[in-house]
């Protein structure tokens, strides 16, 4: 699978390859604000099957923070239309790239395919955001709330 994604304007384009590692609902702060939504859809792939295809030296910014856990987290988006496309660091490790998922240019396979698979800072949902039924459930501690890991996913993030 390759599949291309962009900001808004068009000025930063990404492609990733494979499929992701897993795919995610999170309803930390700042990926509400980051998504101007009520929680964050992303997939998060191997830095090595991800690449930025297009963009000026101009067009994508970083900003970095501190997450809730104390770790250095990035957020890389277009200086032109202001989308971030990913995130980098924090808990995910230097090895992980958090694509948001609205920017992938492949709505059948977001349809199909993307369903999440865990869905993190449960403890800090809208209470008017239902809970997605037969997925990993983590707490804002990642502690497990609900769910069994996938004996998988386990293994790829030791």
């Amino acid at each position: 699978m390759s599949m291309s994604g962009s900001c808004l304007c068009g000025n930063v384009k990404i492609e990733v390859t494979g499929e992701p590692e897993f795919k995610t609902i999170c309803h930390c702060l700042d990926d509400r604000k980051i998504s101007n939504s009520a929680f964050s859809y992303a997939c998060n792939f191997p830095k090595s099957q991800f690449s930025i295809t297009a963009s000026s030296d101009t067009s994508l910014k970083t900003y970095t923070k501190t997450s809730d856990h104390g770790t250095q987290i990035s957020s890389h988006f277009c200086s032109n239309c202001g989308v971030t496309l990913w995130r980098s660091g924090g808990t995910m490790g230097a090895d992980i790239v958090n694509v948001k998922a609205g920017v992938l240019d492949d709505p059948q396979w977001l349809s199909e395919s993307g369903k999440p698979v865990l869905e993190v800072y449960v403890d800090r949902r809208l209470q008017w955001v239902p809970k997605l039924e037969g997925v990993l459930q983590l707490n804002s501690k990642y502690e497990i709330i609900e769910g069994v890991p996938d004996p998988e996913f386990v293994e790829r993030r030791r």
